[in-house]
C-alpha cells in the first residue's frame, strides 16, 4: 500500500459501505431486510453468517489501516454485528445441515441426526466465524468488555510513562 493511500483515509465508496453496515447492523433483530440470499435455507454464500463476518473483516481492516486512532467509532458497530451472529436466525440452517440436509447431501442423510447446538460438533464453519469476529472485537477494541471479562487492551500498543499519566490510565 503506498504512503498516499495509507494517510487518505476512506473516499466515499468505502465511507458508504461503512455507513451501509452501520444501517444493517442496527435494524432490529430478525429483520434482515437487505441481506437476504438468493439460496434456500442458508445454503448459499449470501447467508447472515458470511455477511456478517465478513462486514466484520471489512470493519477491522478499515480500523487497522485506515483509521487506526478510531477505535470508538468501530467498537459499537463490532458490538451489533456480534450480537446478529448469535440470533438464532444465523445459526438455525445448522439442524438441518448437520443431518445432510442439503440437496447435495440427501444420500447421506440417514448416516446423520440431527443438532441444533451450532458449535457441538463439525460446524467448523460457523464456529470459526464466532471465533474470528470476536478476536477481531478483541483486538480492534482498546477496552474490552466481552461476556463479563473486562481486559485493557489498545490497539496502538501498549501505554505508558507520561502518556499514561495524561489519560489517568
Amino acid at each position: 500500500m503506498s504512503r498516499e493511500a495509507e494517510t487518505a483515509g476512506l473516499d466515499a465508496l468505502q465511507l458508504g459501505h461503512l455507513r451501509h453496515f452501520d444501517n444493517l447492523s442496527r435494524q432490529p433483530a430478525n429483520d434482515w431486510s437487505l441481506m437476504q440470499g438468493r439460496g434456500f435455507g442458508q445454503d448459499d454464500f449470501g447467508s447472515y453468517r458470511f455477511q456478517l463476518a465478513y462486514m466484520t473483516y471489512a470493519l477491522a481492516l478499515t480500523h487497522l489501516h485506515r483509521l487506526p486512532a478510531a477505535p470508538g467509532r468501530f467498537k459499537p458497530l463490532f458490538e451489533r454485528l456480534f450480537e446478529k451472529m448469535l440470533l438464532p436466525e444465523v445459526w438455525t440452517y445448522w439442524h438441518n445441515a448437520s443431518r445432510g440436509g442439503s440437496i447435495f447431501n440427501r444420500h447421506l442423510s440417514d448416516q446423520y441426526r440431527e443438532e441444533w447446538d451450532p458449535v457441538g460438533r463439525d460446524n467448523i464453519m460457523y464456529s470459526a466465524y464466532v471465533q474470528s469476529m470476536a478476536l477481531l472485537y478483541n483486538n480492534c477494541s482498546p477496552m474490552t468488555a466481552m461476556r463479563g471479562r473486562v481486559q485493557s487492551r489498545s490497539s496502538f500498543g501498549p501505554i505508558s510513562g507520561e502518556r499514561a499519566q495524561s489519560l489517568r490510565l
